[in-house]
């Protein structure tokens, strides 16, 4: 596959995955805009390294990962600045089949794991992307995805346990 047809392919898991490639952003950074800064600056790095990628077939999974470093590189700038503060309205707006009645309680839990297990939690149930995906997406083997699902599941067990 030529440069050319990477970038109309690009451009095409673009506009089929925008939506999923912001939340992945908002669920990391917790604000609107520079969640939409991470979606811009993934859209400029994908095409600018568009030549690097090998397996067009894992462009998907290619995107998310970019998504996710540029997220984590924006939070470690922002983490001195100010303290990042997710407004649940803000989020719910851009769920797609799930009414705020239900992510209100499961979502506020999800948002206090760690960055790594609230990261795979989000990537697995709320973007139903498969373990090998996510092992690719953040460049980590498929156990260790496997093991960080199942202690955040225990995790949120026990959180949302605790409040009933």
């Amino acid at each position: 596959m030529n440069k050319e047809e990477k970038k109309k392919l690009l451009e095409k898991t673009i506009l089929d995955h925008q939506t999923m490639l912001y939340r992945i952003a908002f669920s990391i950074v917790k604000e609107e805009q520079a969640a939409l800064d991470v979606v811009q600056e993934t859209i400029v790095k994908a095409y600018s390294q568009i030549g690097q990628l090998r397996q067009p077939e894992y462009i998907r999974t290619w995107l998310v990962r970019i998504c996710i470093n540029e997220a984590n590189g924006t939070c470690r700038r922002q983490i001195t600045q100010r303290q990042r503060q997710a407004s649940l309205q803000e989020y719910q707006g851009y769920t797609q089949d799930a009414s705020p009645v239900e992510y209100s309680d499961l979502f506020q839990a999800v948002m206090t794991l760690e960055p790594k297990l609230r990261t795979v939690i989000i990537l697995r149930f709320f973007e139903e992307m498969k373990f090998d995906e996510i092992a690719a997406a953040t460049q980590t083997n498929v156990n260790t995805i496997k093991s960080q699902v199942y202690k955040g599941l225990e995790l949120l067990k026990a959180q949302l346990k605790q409040e009933v």
